[in-house]
């Protein structure tokens, strides 16, 4: 048995699979190939001489060795991040100047960098902005490791604690060859299209499904694309329709050949929201809560807080 086969990546590799009980499922949460992440199952289990997951036909359960696996990983990766979060703080107090870390999803960084930029520059000149794109629900865990202050993200209203920052109008979106001209489309003939939606669990996904079931509507899904400039480029290769935020819209990011229409029958809209380090400024994160908005508000098709 060799010795060092385990490093950081494989542990974290493994705690994601036996989180998810699905390679596939880990394997669009880490953003690798599924065959590498198969690979690496493969080599510790070489290493091991022993299976650490058991295939079944939903996905894959760790076995006894795999739950101890899984046990020590969550240990070691839980002692990583406490030791990343120790160093960044203390490397904060120690730097001469005042730099927030704003993770923020993918299709709004495509939309608000510029926007944002100008308006810290504006509203808080003294303060440095280093913005990390991260999808949602990675926001959260930049925050929990210490690597960002604040994080931007889209979330399930259900799901929601607090107030929204903003609720944002959701469009269809179609060839050009197909619809020349926008025109408000009712939910119930999006979702009788083929549908390039992101996998289940993203929170457009779920409001989707969501307002589909409650109409007693279904939701067929063409395919699964994760995000937006993928999905962008599945829809102009003419395979299927799908839905994008106003803020995406609104930033002229579908090109010439692409249409967006306003859903009715509902009106469907979403909410993006704040999260801040547990330990942040209280203060300051009211500051930085306030210039958010007045970015965000800054769109057409977005509504003030519900």
């Amino acid at each position: 048995m060799r010795m060092g086969f385990l490093d950081l990546r494989r542990l974290r590799y493994f705690a994601a699979i036996t989180r998810l009980g699905s390679l596939s499922a880990a394997a669009r949460e880490l953003n690798i190939a599924q065959p590498a992440l198969t690979h690496h199952v493969a080599e510790i289990e070489r290493d091991l001489g022993a299976p650490v997951l058991v295939r079944h036909q939903s996905g894959v359960r760790p076995t006894r060795l795999g739950e101890l696996l899984a046990r020590h990983a969550a240990e070691v990766l839980e002692r990583v991040a406490q030791a990343e979060r120790a160093l960044i703080a203390e490397a904060r107090r120690d730097s001469p100047f005042e730099t927030l870390h704003l993770a923020i999803i993918p299709s709004l960084a495509s939309a608000l960098t510029p926007a944002l930029i100008k308006g810290f520059a504006r509203a808080m000149p003294g303060l440095d902005l280093h913005l990390i794109e991260a999808r949602s629900g990675f926001g959260d865990r930049l925050i929990e490791s210490g690597k960002a202050d604040i994080a931007i993200q889209l979330v399930n209203p259900e799901e929601m604690e607090g107030e929204a920052l903003i609720w944002e109008t959701l469009f269809w979106i179609t060839p050009r060859a197909d619809f020349p001209q926008s025109v408000p489309v009712a939910l119930e003939t999006v979702l009788k299209t083929r549908m390039i939606l992101p996998s289940p669990g993203n929170p457009l996904r779920r409001c989707l499904q969501a307002e589909a079931d409650a109409r007693g509507l279904t939701l067929e899904v063409a395919r699964e694309v994760d995000g937006p400039d993928p999905r962008r480029q599945a829809v102009l290769a003419g395979l299927g329709t799908t839905v994008f935020g106003a803020h995406s819209v609104a930033a002229d990011l579908l090109g010439p050949q692409l249409v967006a229409h306003p859903i009715v029958d509902p009106v469907l809209t979403r909410p993006i929201v704040m999260t801040a380090r547990k330990d942040f400024d209280a203060g300051l994160a009211a500051r930085i809560r306030a210039t958010l908005v007045e970015v965000l508000a800054a769109t057409p098709q977005v509504s003030a807080p519900k």
